[in-house]
């Protein structure tokens, strides 16, 4: 069975995009189209933005379609240890492939911007 710490679902701009976003940040994701979560036996149960904007008041508003799944939950202790990985790997690469201590800093400086 696949586990991933992210569902996405749709595979639209946005959906790949959220996909791309949390792939570099280390984050275990997993991408399904609608019609894919049924195949599986993953009940959906789109429900109206409005809804969800209640619950989730950081959501952009501009969603068209929203989906409820069965115990969806992100492990935000998991999220952030994925993250402190990423950023680990980001910097000793950058450490390996700088020449110079100023080409090291100039690298993560570019990336903070």
């Amino acid at each position: 069975m696949e586990k991933a710490t992210v569902l996405v679902i749709g595979g639209e701009p946005t959906g790949v995009g959220i996909l791309r976003d949390l792939t570099m940040r280390g984050i275990d994701v997993m991408l399904l189209e609608v019609e894919a979560c049924k195949k599986i036996n993953l009940p959906t149960i789109q429900i109206d933005p409005a809804e969800a904007w209640h619950m989730e008041p950081n959501l952009t508003h501009r969603a068209q379609a929203v989906y409820r799944v069965p115990n969806a939950a992100i492990d935000g202790f998991c999220t952030a240890w994925q993250n402190i990985d990423s950023a680990e790997r980001n910097v000793l690469n950058n450490i390996n492939s700088a020449r110079t201590v100023e080409e090291f800093m100039a690298s993560i400086k570019n990336k903070l911007i």
